[in-house]
């Protein structure tokens, strides 16, 4: 039957064929558009082209609400070659609607089957490229035994909504029960409700959002999934998950919260791994491939199963919160490749107790081991700036490795409000013209980097500088007059680098990289009180960038009532501008290097020690070896080797001659105590543990 309506606008169609009705798309294109049908059709069959009075017109689409509400309608078919997009809504309410077959169409718009209860087995052509949000939806929760959903193979990615809230999503409400996926899809969300089957075909590259949510032991190691989108298994219970091995990406969130996923392996072939993608998972390991080139913020934070952990040296960078309330951690090891630890990296591991840094680190950042148990660290010469809070609290022995390049503390950083010249007349303080007088004299607030904690050994390898920025109004500013003056910082509180809590010191080893370790008085006399005279100074430059920097000495010598042996590794005796305590000089031993022991003897400081010993290297040494410039430590990291190459291998052999470790690396481990022969190329050295 064919019908052409008298008017269009007193009519809800153009004209009706076959009880489907129809509007009228482009008379010049002879095109048009399905409506609706008549009150009587059971089973809908959309054709690719209508005939009219002889004429032929294609079908387009089918308009937004056509068949809303329809409650007759049981079965739906668009015929082959249809390629068209399904309305906004078009299905909607459609409560008997049980039968689908969507062939060549290409676009399912916004809740076009929401609401439709009967609907068991949805089939999703290739042709289909974009579904709308909460398209297949109810709007109650199904307590059907599930229906299954399959995605037939076709060219590109199919899309989901952007989802951002759960009626945006394709399938909410539905129970899915098993899903047939031969192509990448994205943006479904958290829909998939009983899930227990997914079987991927070989053309698929991508494992869809939430999809694994509710999945058990699954095995993706056959597939050719390369990347595991966004929040794939959030929140998975399942115990095992085996990862593709082709898979080089792993999206944000994606296995967060797995609370009975012990340990999971990636695999070689692993490149980059997304923010919190395994925040609050129950894994106890893991292993790291060494293709490993990214990983995102928290990625690994609130693993409190974790043990231990080695940082391959692809992954350059550890972001921030990385390993954030890890509270079972308590070992980490980073091979040399990694350069940079970014802030509270490993905040609140409080169980981690030992750290080796790589030999290509360059920075640590702002809190990255604070609130650890880390008492032993050895800094590597590599590294160039430490930030506030970087080491933690509980650190007892430091070895920073010799480097003749400075070492920046970044502490924090300074209102220039806070940041002017002093004039306090109840202590003595200079008047603001007498301190204009002499070099320019100012109050800070500097933070000394281990201010917190209380070290007994420090080996002192390079220069320590703070480094600080400056801000304020612009008007306020230093400018290029005031930069080009000679500035001294007075702090009372913070005058040396390693504080005043760090007077608990035992042993010092000092470098010969060191040009000033101890505490120098400044020499101001004149105008200023006998309080002021007392207080300590150093030198402090502001750059054109607002950065200030404070080259404030080491050590003070005064405080160090505690000290029972400083190794000397420079033949010239280290400058020292004030005693040492009384009992330090009668009872510490100074070890020097051979050949300087008169020189040490005559210095006006150096010589009121009672005991100056020269180190024999040959021999055996409890702590200290050096040879032509390869410097061996030990501590409680292991025995640490300085200034090798790192090529040459480094064997580690017995009193009796048994080969005890062989390794090219800096850092030999967890050695027994005893009296061991160290070969490193063609150099021997005799050292006892």
């Amino acid at each position: 039957m064919v019908m052409l309506c008298a008017s269009i606008s007193a009519s809800a169609y153009d004209f009706e064929v076959d009880e489907i009705y129809y509007d009228v798309n482009s008379l010049e294109e002879m095109t048009c558009d399905v409506a609706g049908c008549s009150s009587t059709l059971t089973e809908l069959i959309i054709p690719e082209y209508i005939q009219l009075n002889g004429r032929v017109l294609k079908v387009c689409d089918i308009k937004d609400d056509a068949f809303s509400n329809n409650h007759l309608l049981t079965k739906v078919v668009f015929n082959a070659g249809l390629q068209a997009t399904v309305g906004n809504n078009a299905f909607s309410g459609c409560k008997n609607l049980a039968e689908i077959h969507f062939n060549d169409v290409i676009n399912i718009g916004k809740k076009s089957f929401y609401n439709c209860p009967k609907l068991k087995k949805i089939d999703l052509p290739g042709s289909v490229y974009n579904i709308g949000q909460s398209a297949f939806a109810l709007s109650e929760i199904d307590s059907s035994e599930g229906i299954d959903v399959s995605f037939e193979n076709g060219d590109g990615i199919l899309n989901g909504p952007d989802v951002k809230d759960k009626v945006d999503l394709v399938f909410y409400n539905r129970n899915i029960k098993s899903v047939n996926l031969n192509r990448n899809i994205t943006n479904f969300g958290d829909t998939w409700g009983m899930l227990r089957n997914v079987t991927i075909g070989s053309e698929v590259t991508m494992f869809p959002s939430y999809m694994g949510r509710y999945l058990n032991n699954v095995d993706l190691s056959t597939t050719n999934v390369t990347e595991i989108c966004d929040n794939a298994f959030l929140g998975s219970r399942s115990n095992t998950i085996y990862l593709p091995s082709k898979l080089n990406s792993i999206g944000s969130r994606a296995f967060a919260g797995t609370s009975r996923l012990e340990s999971i392996i990636l695999p070689n072939t692993l490149i980059e791994i997304g923010d919190y993608a395994f925040q609050g998972s129950s894994i106890n390991s893991i292993q790291f491939p060494n293709t490993l080139e990214s990983i995102g913020y928290g990625c690994f934070s609130d693993c409190s199963n974790l043990t231990g952990i080695s940082i391959p040296g692809s992954l350059t960078i550890i972001p921030s919160n990385a390993f954030h309330f890890c509270y079972n951690i308590t070992e980490v090891d980073m091979l040399d490749g990694t350069e940079y630890i970014d802030e509270d990296a490993f905040y609140d591991c409080r169980s981690l107790t030992k750290i080796r840094f790589s030999n290509t680190l360059k920075r640590i950042g702002k809190d990255a081991f604070r609130d650890t148990k880390i008492q032993s660290v050895i800094i590597p010469s590599s590294v160039d700036t430490i930030y506030d809070g970087a080491l933690g609290e509980s650190l007892e022995k430091i070895i920073f490795e010799p480097s003749n390049n400075p070492l920046y503390y970044y502490s924090k950083e300074i209102d220039i409000k806070s940041f002017g010249p002093t004039s306090h007349p109840t202590y003595g303080y200079p008047t603001y013209e007498q301190a204009c007088a002499k070099p320019q004299v100012f109050t800070a607030s500097y933070q000394s980097p281990f201010i917190q904690n209380s070290l007994t050994e420090l080996s002192l390898g390079r220069t320590l500088v703070t480094l600080s920025y400056l801000y304020g109004e612009d008007d306020e500013l230093p400018n290029d007059e005031i930069r080009s003056r000679t500035y001294m910082i007075w702090n009372r509180n913070y005058s040396h680098m390693l504080g005043v809590s760090n007077n608990e010191l035992q042993k010092v080893t000092i470098h010969d990289e060191i040009d000033n370790p101890f505490l120098v008085r400044d020499s101001l006399k004149s105008n200023y009180t006998s309080y002021y005279y007392r207080q300590y100074y150093h030198q402090l430059c502001i750059d054109e960038h607002n950065y200030v920097t404070n080259f404030a000495p080491i050590l003070s010598a005064g405080k160090l009532q505690k000290l029972k042996e400083i190794r000397c590794m420079s033949a010239t005796p280290p400058n020292v501008l004030e005693d040492f305590p009384v009992g330090v000089y009668m009872s510490a031993k100074v070890y020097v290097p051979q050949g300087s022991l008169n020189d040490y003897k005559n210095d006006p400081y150096w010589g009121k020690f009672w005991s100056i010993e020269e180190m024999v290297i040959s021999g055996i040494d409890e702590r200290f070896a050096e040879k032509d410039s390869i410097s061996i430590v030990v501590s409680d990291c292991g025995i640490q080797i300085f200034n090798k190459d790192k090529k040459t291998l480094v064997r580690v052999f017995s009193i009796s001659g048994s080969l005890i470790a062989e390794t090219t690396n800096d850092l030999i481990p967890n050695i027994p105590c005893g009296i061991y022969i160290i070969n490193i190329g063609n150099k021997n050295f005799k050292i006892k543990i």
